[in-house]
């Protein structure tokens, strides 16, 4: 029938389920000490989710140590077992509360028993069935490592702590103690070193009293010898099982006083310089302490300056060192000189003599210097060497004679040197005077005869005069100190004898324009072209070129005072642009009083214009240098060293290019550069630059512009 219901009832029972309890305990081992102890709240945590249904039941257990309760617990706190065990019940807040209330300690950690320096604590809790129909446990351990701390003493004495040589000390030791209760660790035996090597065990008996809190006196130490005690006085203890003893388990201070030795001191003096015979006796030699008199020594210091020559000797008869009789204190302190003696034990008691004693002085002499010359304003030096047979200081004083400043020189030896700069030509003499501290003194003199400095080429440049690195690619010929950064730096100057090379000649485009020369000493402010001689060619025999004679063929010439290498004068030689191209060209600076040089000095510098270096051995221009321009080129700023920057303007562009093209030679002798050693032709050793690409490789992957200017190239070819 449609729409019809039917109704019924179903009865369901549901069973409660008892959550169980759950310990949190740390994962490792726990270290504990004697004498420390630890509250369980720091090693028990505690959960129950269903918590509030009734009490729990905790219970740890440890089978090394005690459990203690401080204060008044929330729930029920209760130890049993010696105190090893300890129940906590009450609901989770109370015992949570009345973990903080329990401490663990009393642990006795005993070397020679291993469980009791590692054991595990349990721990058990249970929540008495609070729901379901099944109680909920849950246990676990901690482990802990204990450390066995060791025994102490007290140490006492009626004599204190201060006592001299030879003096009986009375030691009284105890009362012991130890963290872990002697009743739990107990002594087994003992020893007592008295800081003087010597030592003395404790009796079984002495050991006993101690275990059962009490004292002892020991009986007398004495002390025969101070010996310096600087060791206290130690107990060493030792526990039951216990290998090796607990050191300094009771310490006390001790300090033991000596007596010095004491002696009379005679001197065979007065003595001379240069005696030989003296000496130091020590007479009625005397120490309380048969130890120390045994072992006595004797420092001596023969001058009483604090640095004594004998150190702890056996010797009580010494000779003098001949060294210190040879002279006297200064003349101006009117008193002897003194020698101390050191009588010393062997405990470090000394006692010190000073007796007086006396010595003649002898002047020092000085012996003759010879006569010398040096040149003006360089550095003259004179070895000065003298005598004088005392032990003394000495001061010397010398007038060089040309007016300058008295020169004095303190505490020299006897071999010393001086040292004068002369400004003026001349003969002078020379006066040294030396002088001991006794006021003895000599004095010599000499003659030095100062003559004129020759000067000296120091440098030689080669410099791109009128570009981009002096400033004036187009403006005027000289520019003063703006032409040092022309120079060429990667360039040296072609010195006879040597063998010519690429280092020696320059790919300008306008030539040999710009050369400079470092003269030191330079007497004259200016030069002119009767100081020089100029000659150019291009030939293997520099006699054959020719001489640049005419006025129009000589450069002009400035000399920059003080500006070269080492504040020398740098002469600056400037050609008009392309006078001198594609071949060599020999300097001269000749021998006169304008330039003051003692013979002509020649050197040789070279040009072969759009030489890019390439080839080895020779300055032959081809489609190689072109080639090596053409790649070259860019817009990037190139450097002064640069071999593609012909006209040197800073850049590699098509200007170098055509100054490459226009200035080919070919491989015919003399139509380049000639490699030639002056005067005498040695076997030339140059580095190979490599292997450039034909032009026609390059050229089949240019740009259209490129390919224009390699047209015009192609066609003037």
């Amino acid at each position: 029938m449609n729409g019809a219901t039917e109704t019924g009832t179903v009865t369901v029972t549901v069973n409660a389920v008892n959550g169980p309890p759950v310990l949190t305990l740390p994962e490792v081992a726990q270290s504990i000490t004697e004498g420390d102890s630890v509250t369980l709240d720091t090693l028990i945590g505690l959960a129950d989710p269903d918590s509030g249904a009734g009490d729990l039941t905790l219970t740890v257990s440890t089978p090394n140590g005690t459990f203690s309760v401080s204060g008044s617990p929330a729930g029920s706190v209760s130890l049993s077992g010696g105190d090893q065990t300890v129940e906590f019940e009450g609901t989770l807040a109370e015992i949570t509360a009345d973990l903080a209330l329990v401490s663990f300690g009393g642990v006795d950690a005993d070397p020679s028993v291993p469980a009791s320096l590692t054991f595990d604590m349990t721990v058990t809790v249970t929540d008495n069935f609070n729901t379901g129909a099944l109680e909920g446990t849950d246990d676990g351990t901690i482990g802990f490592s204990a450390t066995d701390v060791g025994p102490t003493v007290m140490l006492s004495s009626v004599d204190g702590s201060v006592i001299g040589e030879g003096t009986e000390f009375t030691l009284t030791v105890g009362p012991a103690s130890d963290p872990a209760t002697l009743a739990a660790d107990p002594l087994t035996a003992g020893s007592v070193s008295w800081g003087d090597g010597q030592t003395t065990p404790l009796s079984i008996g002495q050991i006993s009293t101690l275990n059962a809190g009490g004292s002892i006196d020991l009986a007398p130490h004495t002390y025969t010898d101070d010996v310096l005690v600087t060791n206290p006085i130690r107990v060493t203890l030792f526990s039951a099982g216990i290998a090796t003893g607990f050191q300094s388990a009771g310490v006390f201070p001790i300090t033991v006083n000596n007596v010095a030795p004491t002696a009379s001191v005679s001197i065979n003096g007065p003595f001379d310089e240069g005696d030989t015979n003296g000496t130091v006796d020590l007479l009625s030699i005397f120490d309380p302490s048969s130890e120390d008199t045994a072992n006595l020594t004797f420092s001596y210091d023969f001058d009483n300056d604090g640095i004594f020559e004998i150190v702890d000797t056996a010797q009580t008869s010494v000779a003098i060192p001949d060294s210190l009789l040879a002279d006297d204190f200064p003349a101006f302190l009117p008193i002897d000189k003194e020698i101390t003696v050191v009588v010393k034990d062997d405990d470090g008691g000394q006692t010190s003599y000073t007796t007086a004693y006396v010595v003649n002085n002898v002047d020092p002499l000085i012996n003759q210097p010879t006569d010398g010359s040096v040149q003006k304003d360089a550095n003259f030096t004179r070895l000065i060497t003298f005598s004088d047979p005392g032990a003394d200081t000495w001061n010397a004083t010398v007038d060089f004679g040309d007016g300058s400043s008295l020169m004095t020189y303190a505490d020299v030896g006897k071999s010393f040197n001086i040292d004068h700069v002369f400004t003026a030509e001349g003969t002078f003499t020379v006066t040294v005077t030396v002088t001991d501290d006794d006021g003895g003194v000599d004095t010599k003199a000499f003659d030095v005869e100062v003559t004129a400095v020759p000067a000296s080429v120091q440098a030689r440049h080669i410099f791109y005069n009128r570009s981009v690195f002096d400033g004036t690619p187009s403006g005027s010929a000289t520019d003063g100190s703006n032409d040092d950064a022309a120079i060429a730096t990667d360039k040296v100057a072609l010195l006879p004898g040597v063998t010519a090379s690429a280092a020696n000649y320059t790919s300008y485009l306008r030539g040999i324009n710009g050369v400079m020369i470092d003269i030191a000493n330079l007497p004259a402010a200016g030069l002119t072209s009767d100081d020089f001689e100029f000659h150019v060619g291009n030939s293997n025999d520099p006699d054959s070129w020719s001489q640049l004679a005419t006025p129009g063929e000589q450069p002009t010439i400035e000399v920059r005072a003080g500006e070269g290498v080492g504040g020398s004068d740098r002469i600056e030689l400037i050609w008009p642009d392309n006078m001198i191209e594609n071949q060599w060209l020999k300097v001269t600076v000749k021998a006169n009083e304008s330039t003051g040089l003692l013979s002509p000095d020649v050197h040789y510098w070279g040009n072969q214009i759009g030489d890019t270096e390439n080839g080895v051995g020779n300055a032959i221009v081809d489609n190689s240098d072109l080639n090596g321009v053409f790649l070259a080129k860019g817009p990037s700023s190139v450097g002064i060293e640069d071999n593609y920057d012909i006209n040197r303007d800073g850049v590699v562009d098509n200007s170098d290019l055509f100054g490459v093209f226009f200035n080919k030679t070919s491989s015919v002798e003399g139509d380049s550069l000639v490699f030639f050693t002056p005067p005498t032709p040695v076997a030339p050793l140059m580095a190979s630059m490599g292997s450039v690409a034909g032009v026609d490789s390059v050229f089949s992957a240019l740009d259209d512009d490129d390919e224009e200017l390699l047209s015009e190239i192609e066609l003037l070819s």
